[in-house]
C-alpha cells in the first residue's frame, strides 16, 4: 500500500530499480564520461549518492567531447569547501548583524526592546514573534544562560543576549518587520547601505547560510533570490542570480576589512587548488572577479 498523502495521487510511472555501483559506473559512461580507474570511481561513489553528484553532471551537458569523470569529482569537491568557505563569512556577519542590531534598540528603547510592540510597523505579528521567543525559552531552557536569568531575573532577557539565540531568518524577520526609522539608521550607521538593502541581503543571506548548511549544491546554481543593488556598486556590479553576486554581498555586508581580506585570501587559495578543473564561470565570476571583491567600501 502507498503511503497517504495527494503527493503519490496520480502516479502511474514505476520507481526506477537500485543500481550496483559497478551499474552505476557505465551509466557515467554513457552518459559520456571517462572512467579511467574504476576502483577510484567505485570508492567515490561508495561514499557519493550517485543522484546526488548527477546533478554536477549538468556544465557538461553541452559538451561534445568525452570528458574524464575527474572533472564531476573536482567539480564536487570544489563545492564543498567552498560552502566551508561561506559559511565562515556568514558567521562573522551574523554576529556582527546581531550585536548592531541588538546594541541600537537597547540603546534606544531599553533593555526588553525587543518585547516592545511599538519599535515595528504595522505589518508586524507581535503575538507570533512573542511566541517564536517563547519557543527559543523552551528550547534552550537548560542551556546556563536561561538558568541564569530565569532564577536571577525571573526569565527576564535583555535584548543582546536573547538575540544571540535567533536564528538568521529570525533575525531577518525581526530586521525587516522594524520600523522605518529604526531600519535606516541601522543600515546606514552599520552597513553604510540602505535599509532597503539590508532588508534584501538579509533575507537573501538566510537562504545562502540555509543552502550551504543542508549542503546544496552551489556549483553550477542559480538562485531563486537576487540581493538588491546598492547604488554605490551600480556601475561595478550589477547584482543576478549567480554564486558571484552573493560573494559580492557578503563583502558589502562583511565591515571588517582585515577578516574580510584573510577570507579572500583563503578563497584565492581555493580556486587556485582547483585551478584547471572547475569553470568559475559556471559560478558567474567575472574576468575581473577578484578586484570587485578586493576593491575598498
Amino acid at each position: 500500500m502507498c503511503p497517504r498523502g495527494d503527493f503519490f495521487m496520480g502516479t502511474t510511472l514505476p520507481l526506477k530499480k537500485p543500481t550496483t555501483f559497478e551499474e552505476q559506473i557505465e551509466r557515467l559512461r554513457i552518459h559520456g564520461f571517462v572512467v579511467e580507474c574504476e576502483e577510484e570511481a567505485s570508492c567515490f561513489l561508495r561514499n557519493v549518492n550517485y543522484y546526488r553528484l548527477s546533478a554536477y553532471f549538468l556544465p557538461f551537458r553541452e559538451n561534445a567531447e568525452l570528458i574524464p569523470f575527474d572533472k564531476v569529482i573536482s567539480a564536487y569537491k570544489f563545492d564543498s569547501s567552498l560552502r566551508l568557505w561561506v559559511l565562515a563569512v556568514i558567521e562573522d556577519i551574523e554576529q556582527y548583524a546581531k550585536t548592531q542590531i541588538a546594541y541600537h534598540l537597547a540603546h534606544k528603547y531599553g533593555s526588553e526592546a525587543h518585547l516592545n510592540e511599538d519599535i515595528f510597523s504595522k505589518n508586524h505579528n507581535h503575538d507570533k514573534f512573542l511566541e517564536k521567543i517563547n519557543w527559543y525559552y523552551s528550547e534552550n531552557k537548560k542551556d546556563p544562560v536561561f538558568k541564569h536569568h530565569k532564577s536571577k531575573y525571573k526569565g527576564h532577557m535583555p535584548i543582546w543576549v536573547i538575540i544571540d539565540f535567533f536564528t538568521l531568518g529570525s533575525l531577518s524577520i525581526m530586521y525587516a518587520d522594524l520600523n522605518l526609522t529604526d531600519k535606516k539608521q541601522i543600515a546606514m550607521n552599520s552597513f553604510l547601505t540602505g535599509r532597503k538593502q539590508l532588508e534584501s541581503w538579509l533575507r537573501v543571506l538566510t537562504e545562502l547560510r540555509n543552502r550551504c548548511a543542508h549542503f546544496a549544491r552551489l556549483y553550477y546554481w542559480l538562485f531563486l533570490s537576487t540581493p538588491k543593488n546598492d547604488i554605490r556598486f551600480e556601475n561595478t556590479w550589477k547584482m543576478d542570480n549567480t554564486l558571484f553576486s552573493q560573494i559580492f554581498m557578503l563583502k558589502l555586508l562583511h565591515q571588517n576589512q582585515y577578516q574580510w581580506d584573510r577570507h579572500l585570501k583563503n578563497l584565492f587559495s581555493l580556486i587556485d587548488e582547483f585551478d584547471g578543473k572547475i569553470d568559475l564561470a559556471h559560478i558567474g565570476f567575472k574576468p575581473n572577479w577578484k578586484e570587485l571583491l578586493k576593491s575598498k567600501l
